[in-house]
């Protein structure tokens, strides 16, 4: 029978067939006459009608196509609702006047237009309508857990909750949709888990690996388990987990998993012959205690009273103590370091110590284990020098520490070792000594850095030179350039670490490289700059730089980096940008909005070594496919994994952050207060997470 209503589109032309029907009727009425073709028509009719009303209330109701199948004489289309319209082609061009050589369809839908991600359905009259093909989530049918054994869990295998891993492995339906997630799952898909218990807030599991069989459809996943907690590892919780896949407008869970436990060894820890491995070790908290004598340490106050840019060293005794192991240096070295966070560590100006009354106050120290004595028994695993730097306007106390890390996990050898430590000093007399709390541990940058990465400098001998507001790399006035010995205790743009006796010839050449830096282009500037560096390796530190929102930097405020020249010689070398000084990131933001500003444009125009080299195409590409690398990567940048270790980490420290300074005494979540953005979180998940925030002003590839 006719559909009972029918779209007006449609009402001209079944009125027209039916008069003509009507006419026949009543001409030919007869006992003997055969209706056959008549009946045939009327069913053909209908069918017509059907297609044609399905597809015009698909495109109503905002339905999408799931598949297209290609019939031989048309199509079949299957929309989302699970409704079908059968469209055939017409025959040699005998559906009268739409007919034509068989390209031309029904009588209502005259044409089909199949696009890359949507069908146009040209009508009789001149109307079209264009209906969406399903993306490829929507095409997904069902995801199916693959178990690996017998009791139908997933299992996590750890040694403790930070050091933790789910493997779990699903199957798509359609198999053959796997094969668009083998360059894509970073973007589409996440494991959540829930606590069985409380059925609470889903908690994201990074995904860290994700092997894909294209064939059988299947996905292999590992992911970081350590958000579970440690009530889930103590077995006193359980908790399931689904493999989601979206696209942000359609969402595919697989069922809960229920998830099992197996406990492992430990890898190794590793030893003081290990060396970097064994200080900067993020799995543990080092103790670091220092002994100084009472006269010792009034000096060191008198030192900051008469220039608080001091860098003269006390004498001290110092202990490293990890995983019970103690290593003891007689006569070590420490001094106070920073800029403008530098503090005097006790009382006011000209107060001298208080005897176990001190009011304590959190300071940037550097202890020098060999600074006094010079033999290997000061030495530890090779290290001489340890940062020791509190987390100031830092609440979470995992800015730099989080982008040291992330410059290391992208394979940038000249990021900075780094881990956490905490501090006790005892000054000669008092009762006990003082506890300051967790601070961060880094590699000090100097002959022995360069010589930990021989590997990448080709050499440890030459001008490593340590540069500070304004070294724009764009001026060469003679007033900028200094040798360590003689820069004394104030800022300057541009000083030679190493090297200095041969201060001048290293002068020489770097205002040679800053001259042709600013003076050369096209082409002569392309093979210039690829003879002197690295671009790639430039490009993609820089791309690390900017993915944190690093403004107190080169580009954007002529700031905080190191230089180092392979060779003395004038013009044959290698030219190496080392990152440094990472505090102010992850949302703390000054002079730009370091979360939303172009990364193509990212700071002054005039700063010419990152902004002149994106102005080749091949080397922009190189740095926009490096900022997409670690926004999709769980390991990288990508929000789900970055805030995981940065709670990972929280987690580790937060027992010991109340201190005997009464300064920094919790871990919350905002950026220091005095930054031009205060919305920026790092532990929120929601709108104003930097790593999202800093995601979506990334360009595409």
């Amino acid at each position: 029978m006719f559909h009972c209503f029918l779209h007006p589109i449609i009402m001209k032309r079944i009125f027209s067939f039916l008069m003509v029907l009507t006419l026949s009727l009543g001409v030919g009425c007869s006992d003997s006459y055969d209706d056959t073709a008549l009946k045939e028509q009327l069913a053909e009719l209908e069918r017509r009608i059907e297609a044609a009303e399905t597809v015009i209330k698909a495109y109503e109701n905002n339905l999408f196509i799931k598949t297209v199948t290609t019939l031989p004489n048309g199509y079949e289309i299957l929309f989302s609702d699970g409704s079908k319209a059968t469209i055939q082609n017409g025959k040699d061009g005998q559906n009268g006047q739409n007919g034509k050589d068989g390209k031309d369809g029904d009588s209502w839908i005259k044409n089909v237009v199949i696009g890359p991600n949507e069908v146009t359905f040209e009508m009789t009259d001149g109307r079209t309508f264009t209906i969406p093909l399903a993306s490829f989530v929507q095409q997904i049918q069902q995801i199916h857990f693959v178990p690996c054994y017998d009791d139908g869990k997933a299992t996590i295998t750890y040694s403790s909750a930070a050091d933790s891993r789910l493997k779990i492995d699903f199957q798509l339906s359609p198999r053959e949709l796997a094969a668009e997630l083998v360059k894509t799952w970073q973007e589409y898909c996440s494991i959540e888990a829930v606590l069985t218990e409380s059925r609470g807030e889903a908690i994201q599991l990074p995904i860290s690996a994700c092997v894909i069989d294209p064939e059988q459809g299947i996905l292999a996943l590992e992911a970081e388990a350590a958000q579970l907690g440690t009530e889930f590892f103590a077995g006193t919780v359980s908790a399931a987990a689904a493999l989601v896949i979206s696209d942000g407008v359609t969402t595919i869970s697989s069922e809960y998993i229920p998830l099992a436990t197996q406990q492992v060894e430990p890898a190794p820890a590793p030893s003081v012959a290990d060396g970097l491995d064994y200080i900067f070790d993020l799995t543990a908290i080092p103790e670091i205690h220092i002994k100084v004598s009472l006269s010792e340490w009034n000096r060191f106050l008198t030192l900051y009273d008469q220039d608080a840019n001091t860098d003269e060293y006390i004498h001290c005794d110092a202990t490293f103590t990890k995983n019970g192991e103690t290593h003891s240096f007689t006569d070590a070295g420490l001094r106070m370091r920073g800029n403008t966070s530098r503090r005097r560590p006790e009382g006011n100006g000209g107060q001298m110590h208080q005897k176990d009354n001190a009011d304590w106050h959190h300071c940037h120290f550097m202890i020098n284990f060999r600074k006094f004595v010079k033999d290997d028994a000061h030495e530890l695993g090779g290290v001489r020098k340890i940062h020791l730097k509190w987390c100031k306007d830092d609440p979470t106390y995992v800015r730099e520490m989080y982008c040291y890390n992330l410059f290391r996990r992208y394979g940038i050898e000249a990021g900075l070792r780094t881990s956490y430590g905490r501090l006790w000093i005892h000054v000669e007399g008092d009762q006990k000594e003082a506890y300051f709390g967790v601070y961060e541990m880094l590699e000090a940058v100097d002959e022995q850095y360069l010589k930990n990465r021989l590997a990448l400098f080709g050499s440890a001998d030459h001008n490593l030179w340590k540069c500070g507001y304004p070294a724009g790399l764009n001026a060469t006035n003679d007033d900028l350039f200094w040798s360590d010995e003689d820069a004394g205790t104030v800022n300057r743009s541009y000083v030679l670490k190493t090297n200095t006796e041969n201060f001048a010839a290293a002068k020489a050449q770097l205002i040679d490289f800053i001259l042709k830096l600013n003076g050369k282009s096209g082409d002569s500037f392309k093979t210039w700059i690829q003879q002197v560096t690295d671009v790639e390796l430039l490009l993609k530190t820089y791309a690390v730089n900017v993915a944190v929102g690093m403004w107190d930097d080169y580009w954007c405020n002529q700031n905080n980096y190191y230089i180092y020249f392979n060779t003395s010689d004038l013009y044959d070398y290698k030219f190496f940008f080392i990152p440094y000084d990472y505090d102010n990131t992850l949302g703390t933001s000054n002079i730009i909005d370091a979360g939303r500003q172009d990364p193509l444009n990212w700071g002054n125009s005039g700063y010419k070594l990152i902004c002149k080299i994106l102005e080749y195409p091949e080397w922009r590409a190189i740095y926009v496919k490096a900022l997409n690398e670690l926004c999709q990567s769980n390991d990288l940048f990508k929000m789900e994994g970055s805030v995981a270790r940065v709670k990972a980490w929280q987690q580790m420290i937060s027992p010991y952050v109340s201190n005997d300074t009464g300064e920094d005494m919790s871990i919350y979540d905002k950026p220091a207060s005095w930054g031009n953005h205060s919305e920026y979180r790092v532990m929120d998940t929601g709108a104003n997470n930097f790593f999202r925030v800093k995601a979506a002003s990334i360009p595409a590839n």
